[in-house]
């Protein structure tokens, strides 16, 4: 299996992106919880959870993969320095997940695929 299905796409990916970029947000641009929700289409309490680690081993090991991280820096400072709302977030969201699933260009879909797996 070389992509990402959309069930496994919903529960473990979107969650790992969001997670990480709700914790630069936090971290790095100073934003709190309410605003971050706001960017990113999720409730406060759901924020909440990201920033105290309340989340998923599967979702904890993909945001240990690198091109997540570098696609969640990425993320977290357009919507700090372009005030990017929800629906832009998402836009850039949806299409790389559209590169992990057709051109293998944001990670190894295989290679997450595996980690779920584990």
């Amino acid at each position: 299996m070389n992509n990402l299905t959309c069930e496994q796409v919903y529960k473990y990916y979107l969650p790992a992106v969001r997670a990480a970029i709700a914790q630069l947000l936090y971290k790095s641009y100073g934003m709190n919880q309410t605003q971050i929700a706001k960017h990113l289409g999720i409730t406060q309490v759901a924020v909440y959870k990201i920033l105290t680690n309340n989340r998923s081993e599967k979702v904890e090991k993909l945001l240990k993969n690198k091109k997540i991280r570098e696609f969640a820096k990425k993320t977290a400072k357009r919507i700090a320095k372009e005030k990017l709302n929800y629906e832009k977030v998402n836009e850039a969201i949806c299409k790389e997940c559209s590169v992990v699933n057709f051109n293998n260009q944001l990670c190894s879909a295989k290679t997450i695929v595996n980690m779920l797996m584990e």
